[in-house]
């Protein structure tokens, strides 16, 4: 989530040079940040994740603000935040027992329990959100499926890997493989 939000900022930041972006930022980010861009700006939101903080103080910060709306890269949405928002739902994962606790798992059912009934509260709180943004076809249809959501308001923004760099071809490799040309591995 945290590279899918970076990458998001500097790719905003490379094709909107119009639109205001605040970006609420912990203590360690705030100190350092640079903006990418002269409409961009960072607020310290000193606040743990997935914390009861995070669901009363949140809100009133993102309140001050005054946005026009909010994006949340992940559905831990305050409860009682007022700003219209938009979410984005990567996988529905933590409703599979075997993907989150393993396979037969050695965690009680009672704490299963717990853990999916908080999930699908975080889901319900994306049902108020103006539009739904997921990564592929797959967790659309399940959320439009497991929510109840119009598939009208869900859009896929299918993921990219990042930009590639200056790659230097790994010499031990190509001598070990007999290789001379150029080649891209794709797995």
């Amino acid at each position: 989530i945290g590279r899918y939000t970076f990458s998001l900022i500097r790719e905003l930041a490379r094709i909107d040079h119009e639109n205001e972006y605040v970006l609420f930022l912990n203590r360690e980010r705030f100190a350092r940040y640079e903006p990418p861009g002269a409409n961009f700006r960072a607020v310290e939101a000193a606040i743990p994740w997935f914390t009861m903080q995070e669901q009363l103080q949140l809100p009133r910060v993102v309140a001050r603000e005054q946005l026009d709306l909010m994006h949340y890269p992940h559905v831990t949405i305050p409860l009682l935040s007022t700003t219209p928002f938009v979410v984005t739902v990567h996988d529905l994962n933590y409703l599979d027992d075997a993907a989150i606790f393993g396979p037969g798992g050695s965690v009680s059912r009672v704490k299963r329990a717990a853990w999916r009934a908080g999930y699908r509260a975080e889901l319900a709180k994306a049902r108020r959100a103006r539009r739904l943004i997921t990564v592929s076809e797959h967790t659309r249809d399940s959320l439009v499926r497991t929510l109840g959501i119009e598939p009208a308001r869900v859009a896929v923004t299918y993921e990219a890997a990042d930009p590639p760099g200056a790659i230097e071809p790994d010499q031990r490799v190509l001598e070990l493989y007999d290789l001379d040309a150029p080649f891209f591995l794709y797995v």
